[in-house]
């Protein structure tokens, strides 16, 4: 029971994280933006991950074996490729797009988890991931009808956030496989770890005008609040994969999240839903139920 807990904790960090995504993502005109905000953001959420790492595990919780430093090095460069890419995406692909496009990345996640440390993958988790791919062909379409047709740019970046993504996710699952440290030392240091080389980046692309509005009280609201929920949703993750298997835990999360995102961008971003969108959607509610079965 505790594991649907902490998924549903990760499902509503998500959807905060997403929805302050897409709000901060219409300010960015440079990769040295992108790069700034994921600063931010890194460093918003190593605050409280310092905190509760301290409170949960005490100074000896800081310390990792080399394993465990190679998995949070790995952890922190997808999670960045992720949120640089997916700010992009937010500029001109629909949220209910890329809410099913990530849905892909948790197949991968689902399949690294079956290959590499033999989780169970039966006939209905199977059937379930055919059905989110023709969940995304579906929404593909209704993606089109909202912002038209997927430029080269756009494929990249959805292509490089799912794959930082499903990563991201998987690194969840070896580090709490491959090592003996508690899920706070690795939230801590996947945002912690990247804080420096993208300072140095920041500071490296002068040429690149940094837009002073991203440094205004909105902005830094927003960036709190979408800290907030990518802390939450990491931490929540890390905690729930240490019981479940990746084949079930990231599918079931990212079809749920789908569902939600239908109906939040409904309201809050005024996105009409086209009968194509309510067939990708129908697709991932029946990919969830037959994978829970």
């Amino acid at each position: 029971m505790m594991n649907y807990f902490y998924l549903a904790i990760a499902l509503a960090g998500g959807l905060l994280k997403g929805f302050a995504g897409k709000k901060v993502s219409r300010d960015v005109s440079t990769f040295r933006d992108g790069v700034y905000i994921n600063l931010m953001r890194c460093a918003l959420c190593a605050v409280p991950g310092f905190v509760l790492l301290v409170w949960m595990e005490g100074w000896s919780g800081f310390l990792q074996s080399g394993t465990g430093w190679l998995i949070s090095c790995a952890s922190a460069l997808c999670t960045a490729v992720f949120a640089i890419a997916w700010l992009y995406a937010f500029q001109s692909e629909a949220y209910m797009f890329l809410s099913v496009f990530t849905m892909l990345g948790s197949i991968l996640t689902g399949i690294l988890g079956a290959l590499v440390y033999g989780d169970p993958v039966g006939i209905n988790k199977v059937l379930g991931m055919v059905l989110l791919v023709a969940a995304v062909f579906f929404m593909s379409l209704y993606n089109k009808k909202l912002t038209g047709v997927i430029t080269r740019r756009g494929m990249v970046t959805l292509i490089l956030g799912a794959l930082g993504s499903a990563l991201a996710d998987f690194m969840q699952k070896v580090y709490n496989v491959e090592t003996v440290h508690s899920a706070y030392t690795f939230s801590f240091y996947t945002y912690f770890l990247p804080i420096l080389p993208q300072l140095l980046l920041v500071m490296l692309l002068k040429g690149q005008e940094r837009q002073k509005i991203l440094s205004d009280r909105r902005h830094m609201v927003i960036y709190a609040l979408m800290s907030a929920g990518l802390y939450a949703n990491m931490l929540s993750k890390t905690l729930a994969a240490a019981h479940m298997s990746a084949a079930l835990m990231y599918p079931l999360l990212q079809g749920a999240n789908l569902i939600t995102s239908a109906i939040l961008a409904r309201i809050l971003l005024k996105e009409k839903l086209t009968p194509a969108g309510l067939a990708g959607m129908a697709l991932a509610l029946t990919a969830i139920v037959l994978m829970n079965l």
